[in-house]
C-alpha cells in the first residue's frame, strides 16, 4: 500500500505493510518513483545500505535521506528493497541491497527533486498487524 502527495514545497509518502523490510521497500518505490515522475526504475544493479538509529523515526528519516544522498551523488534510483529492518527497541537497523538504476541525464526532469526528509508531520505505527508510516519530504 503507497499513497504520494504532493504540494509546493513537499510531498508526502504514505505507505503500509506487513513487515517493517516490507513497508521500507514501499518507502523506497515511493521515492523512486516520485523522483522518476512515475517511470519505471529497473534492478539493473544494487547497492548496499547499513543503517542504525535509536528508534523506528529516525531509521526510517535516515534511510530516506540515504536515498537523496545516493540520488544526488551517483544519480542512483531504487526498484525495491532487500534485507532486515529491525525497527524495535532503542537500537534500530536496516541491512539491506537495494535493487536499482543508475539514473540518465534527462530522467529526472519529469520527476521532482527530493532534498530532504523531514520529522514534520512524521508517523510511524504498527496496528492490527500492520506497519504504516507516514513521512513529508522537501522538495
Amino acid at each position: 500500500m503507497l499513497e504520494i502527495s504532493a504540494e509546493s514545497g513537499d510531498a508526502t509518502l504514505k505507505a503500509g505493510a506487513d513487515s517493517a523490510e516490507g513497508l521500507f521497500r514501499e518507502l523506497a518505490l515511493g521515492f523512486s518513483s516520485l523522483s522518476r515522475g512515475g517511470a519505471e526504475v529497473r534492478p539493473l544493479e544494487r547497492r548496499r545500505v547499513s543503517l542504525s538509529a535509536s528508534d523506528g523515526e529516525s531509521l526510517l528519516v535516515n534511510f530516506l535521506n540515504e536515498l537523496v544522498f545516493l540520488l544526488d551523488t551517483q544519480g542512483f534510483l531504487p526498484a525495491g528493497l532487500e534485507g532486515f529492518v529491525s525497527l524495535t527497541g532503542n537500537a534500530c537497523r536496516l541491512e539491506a541491497e537495494l535493487p536499482g538504476e543508475t539514473a540518465v541525464p534527462g530522467l529526472r526532469r519529469d520527476g521532482m527533486l527530493v532534498k530532504a526528509a523531514t520529522y514534520h508531520g512524521l508517523k510511524l505505527e504498527r496496528r492490527d498487524g500492520l506497519w504504516r508510516a507516514e513521512v513529508t519530504l522537501d522538495l
